[in-house]
């Protein structure tokens, strides 16, 4: 029995909300573990063939569970996972080559979401940044409709020179030798990238503000949406701020 739960928790976990509903109902309609390849396309195209086989095995083994339990047991793993999540949502998101095996979707177009998003508050982080049009685009958007935005960046790569004139509305802000030297790091380099808009989403990546990181380079990064860590990542760079850890450009 126990093969059975842990089948159907991954199978929980894998899927969105309304795939889970839908796969449950269709698994309820069934006569039993016989019929399972009745409701395969429910879960949709990305479902691991090795799992779903685990799960026609594990069923079969214990052909006793009613069609009905085994869709209740579905959505139950599905509500507590969420509930474990704190209604979080994560993606991988990955600039490169593509297969058609694992959906991903591209490092710009979620940054482009995020920013398009924000209502509040933006603050973006990167080594270096050269060309990127289409973020400097929507930061200048999100700037003209309000949006507090800012921007940590490493200033001898140039970058926070460059950002300074191109975003004129956002507070740039780097990590000077000064401040390096007091943390025991005067080697040391702004190295992360991320976004986050209003302490609700993230994008923790890989990919620096180039035209070769959004477009052309293997990049991989994680899209958050919801739960603590959006919150967490926003206060620690305000923190940063607040106690001149990284000091105002311009």
């Amino acid at each position: 029995m126990d093969e059975l739960w842990d089948v159907l928790a991954e199978l929980a976990i894998d899927a969105s909300p309304d795939r889970i509903e839908s796969a449950a109902s269709a698994l309820a309609r069934l006569d039993g573990p016989a019929s399972v390849g009745m409701a395969r396309s429910a879960f949709g195209p990305n479902l691991s063939p090795g799992l779903w086989m685990r799960f026609e095995r594990a069923w079969g083994a214990e052909s006793a569970m009613s069609a009905r339990q085994v869709a209740a047991a579905l959505r139950g793993g599905a509500r507590v996972g969420r509930l474990l999540e704190g209604g979080q949502d994560l993606s991988l998101v990955w600039t490169g080559p593509t297969t058609a095996y694992v959906p991903v979707r591209s490092t710009e177009q979620v940054m482009l979401e995020i920013i398009h998003r924000a209502k509040h508050s933006l603050f973006l982080v990167s080594f270096v940044n050269f060309g990127a049009g289409t973020v400097i685009s929507a930061l200048n958007a999100a700037g003209a409709r309000g949006v507090g935005i800012r921007l940590l960046l490493e200033e001898s790569k140039g970058a926070a020179d460059r950002m300074h004139a191109t975003v004129p509305t956002a507070e740039v802000y780097i990590w000077d030798e000064a401040a390096k030297l007091e943390a025991g790091s005067p080697k040391a380099l702004v190295h992360a990238k991320c976004v986050v808009a209003d302490g609700e989403e993230a994008l923790i990546t890989s990919a620096n503000l180039t035209n070769h990181a959004l477009e052309k380079n293997m990049e991989l990064g994680v899209h958050i949406i919801g739960g603590r860590e959006p919150r967490l990542l926003g206060e620690h760079l305000k923190a940063l701020v607040d106690t001149r850890k990284i000091q105002r450009f311009g």
